[in-house]
């Protein structure tokens, strides 16, 4: 199953396990479109590109 895929499973407001850039970090998933996924922390929005993601936990 590819990021994308998975990513898609997650329902908006979830909070996800991921793995960005060599860092691990809990975030709520907004959603994900194209190769962006956005997550947010503390009410702001991040918007991460799919290829810097090294693991995500289901």
């Amino acid at each position: 199953m590819n990021k994308k895929n998975i990513l898609k499973s997650f329902v908006q407001g979830e909070t996800i396990e991921l793995s960005v850039d060599g860092v691990e970090r809990k975030s709520t998933f907004i959603r994900v479109s194209g190769r962006t996924l956005t997550l947010s922390n503390d009410d702001k929005e991040e918007e991460i590109d799919l290829g810097r993601i090294d693991r995500i936990t289901l």
